[in-house]
């Protein structure tokens, strides 16, 4: 009974991650992640608690410590290229100018609490800050070396930035209202425009100098809302309760990741979530739930993207967590059922499994290990008479040979494939 529980507990652990497609990276710490930046597919950086900063060279499979000269804890990290970099956090501004291996540090006044930053090149950046009842938007115009105030207001707190140049940006605000400032002379001149939104922004993203988003959380529930005037305005896209959003992600105008947690009542412990979007905002799901906290997000194209979270966690996707990608052939309709052979075959990390259908029909298509349990469900709706194909990745199943399943209507058929690492 026992080694039957264990077995259950494997292959749910798999078939979940195989779903999801949102897979788990060794970070080689227990911090808590607070910020999460690539630059390309392989080069990227998180920071965390106690000044952690890691640092990855190829894609997140190895991540190793870099020395950040520093325990405060860090908020937000930023590269503009593989050498120049800045994170943020408490009272403290940390500049590197070789990856990471050194880092510079920068004090403020020790009641400083330091939010974002944001730098569009080696030179020009801002930062949002608190300071004794103040909120601040800074701008460096030398690499942060040094700071001038652009904007202060008394009561008030600025927190994420978003800039797309050097002259067009955003900082969110909360106060007894909640909306944004914007500029479009590089900070000089701030407007503010009251977003009518619930609660306080967290985290916003423009695509362009028009469309953006901004989430925003209150006691208990979380929203996303969206501009198309340039943050003149907004509407609400979304409101949930019980949930919080931490971080946004918009690769496009049509696709955007928002991660978080969902809180429960003790000994239930918190969930994190991560969604999607691919209409823009009108319509978001949930791709991946489990017991966690996810604070950042991060996407470098419209599939490849990261998130890291409490405990040290790291999650990555390479087809933007999606469980399969299908194509329909719709000009032709196929005259009979039929599973083809997956390709490539033997196959690491991906293949693909074809099947046409005639009519309409129920289709499941499921993948089994050797012993006849399910590790993965690919299909599991309704289709449209036509010819598919589904790609499957192979997560963290170990090398050996696999079997796929497909049922539609009274059809049925199994064909072996073989996983080689």
């Amino acid at each position: 009974m026992k080694n039957f529980v264990i077995n259950i507990t494997i292959i749910l652990f798999l078939s979940s991650n195989i779903y999801s497609q949102w897979f788990q990276q060794n970070s080689g710490t227990s911090a808590n992640l607070g910020s999460v930046f690539f630059i390309d597919a392989n080069i990227g950086w998180t920071c965390g608690t106690d000044g952690k900063i890691i640092k990855t060279t190829n894609g997140g499979f190895d991540w190793l410590e870099q020395n950040s000269n520093t325990t405060v804890g860090l908020n937000t990290i930023q590269f503009i290229d593989a050498g120049n970099g800045w994170a943020c956090g408490s009272n403290q501004i940390l500049k590197t100018t070789d990856g990471g291996l050194v880092w510079s540090v920068q004090n403020f006044p020790s009641s400083t609490n330091l939010y974002a930053i944001q730098f569009v090149d080696t030179n020009i950046g801002w930062i949002t800050s608190h300071f004794a009842d103040s909120a601040y938007i800074q701008k460096s115009t030398d690499g942060g070396v040094t700071w001038t105030i652009q904007h202060q207001a008394q009561n008030e707190y600025y927190e994420s930035i978003h800039f797309l140049d050097e002259n067009i940006g955003w900082v969110t605000f909360s106060a007894g209202l909640s909306g944004v400032l914007k500029t479009t002379d590089g900070g000089n001149i701030w407007t503010q425009y009251n977003a009518n939104i619930s609660g306080s922004p967290m985290d916003i993203w423009f695509v362009n100098n028009l469309i953006g988003w901004t989430s925003h959380n209150t006691l208990g529930s979380y929203g996303i809302s969206k501009s198309t005037d340039g943050g003149v305005t907004w509407f609400s896209q979304i409101q949930e309760s019980g949930k919080f959003i931490h971080s946004i992600n918009f690769p496009n105008s049509n696709i955007g990741y928002a991660v978080g947690w969902q809180m429960y009542i003790p000994p239930n412990p918190d969930q994190e979530f991560i969604m999607k979007t691919t209409d823009g905002g009108s319509s978001w799901y949930e791709q991946y739930r489990d017991v966690g906290v996810l604070n950042s997000i991060f996407f470098v194209n419209d599939t490849l993207g990261w998130a890291v979270g409490n405990d040290g966690e790291i999650l990555t996707t390479k087809n933007g967590g999606v469980t399969s990608v299908e194509e329909e052939n719709s000009s032709i309709t196929p005259n009979d059922f039929f599973l083809f052979q997956n390709y490539p075959n033997p196959f690491n990390p991906s293949t693909t499994i074809s099947y046409s259908i005639p009519e309409i029909e129920f289709v499941t298509l499921k993948i089994y290990n050797v012993l006849g349990s399910e590790v993965a469900t690919l299909v599991n709706e309704e289709k449209p008479a036509g010819s598919y194909g589904v790609e499957f990745f192979k997560a963290n199943l170990s090398s050996g040979i696999y079997f796929y399943r497909i049922q539609a209507g009274n059809f049925t058929s199994t064909k072996k494939m073989v996983l080689m690492k």
